[in-house]
């Protein structure tokens, strides 16, 4: 049974709401990476990345606003918001964050790919269970064993 949610908008006012949404985010990052020392050109600090990345998501958010203020009648049309696979997408997403620490990240991984490739690939239960598998475990492989990042092992015997 699918299911369906549908809301009509404005595009007009859907691109500045969500420009203004994003511009928020990007002032709180930008606010909280300059609590962290920035650093030095030849040796960045904690908060450089977040601050740069922060400033660049604000510009763009000034673009999308100004382009919204621009639009014209006949540009703006409406839009129909409420889609099955955005709403599995960010459902997928809440889980992860909710059973990340417990499963682990090999588990959470490979559950939120299968997730994704069973909505949004043709591979059937075992073509995505293998892909999921194998997206976990080359995600494992190059954030665990080549950058050295600490991961939770959950439930599996991962070091």
């Amino acid at each position: 049974m699918r299911w369906q949610v549908r809301l009509a908008a404005s595009l007009r006012r859907g691109e500045a709401l969500a420009a203004l949404v994003l511009l928020l985010l990007a002032c709180g990052v930008v606010w909280q990476a300059v609590q962290m020392p920035p650093g030095t050109l030849g040796a960045p600090g904690p908060g450089a990345f977040p601050g740069a990345l922060g400033v660049l998501l604000a510009a763009i958010c000034i673009g999308l606003l100004v382009r919204a203020w621009r639009m014209t009648g006949a540009e703006d049309e409406a839009i129909v918001l409420g889609h099955r696979d955005i709403a599995l997408t960010l459902v997928a997403l809440v889980v992860l964050g909710l059973v990340f620490e417990w499963l682990g990240f090999v588990l959470t991984a490979a559950l939120f790919m299968l997730a994704l490739f069973r909505a949004f690939s043709p591979l059937r239960w075992i073509g995505a269970i293998v892909a999921a598998a194998a997206t976990a475990a080359i995600a494992y492989i190059v954030f665990v064993r080549a950058l050295g990042v600490s991961l939770p092992a959950g439930l599996l015997p991962f070091d």
